[in-house]
């Protein structure tokens, strides 16, 4: 499991090597590959597995401001 800490470290060396994007953990930036090769029932169930289905469930934010709704 990541900690707080080793996803700031990735987000600060992102920053520092001018990067638009920053996948934590690595794993994230095949996701699109495996997606256009494996079936969607496969590639569900691999998000299943891996924790991705539900990895927001206990995400906070903000709210929507009102002029984005």
């Amino acid at each position: 499991m990541l900690t707080a800490e080793d996803v700031t470290v990735k987000i600060i060396e992102g920053i520092k090597k001018g990067k638009a994007m920053v996948g934590v953990p690595d794993f994230v930036y095949i996701l699109p590959l495996v997606k256009a090769i494996l079936p969607l029932p496969i590639m569900d169930l691999l998000c299943r597995v891996l924790g991705i289905a539900i990895s927001s469930q206990n995400m906070t934010g903000t709210e929507i401001l009102s002029f984005l709704k």
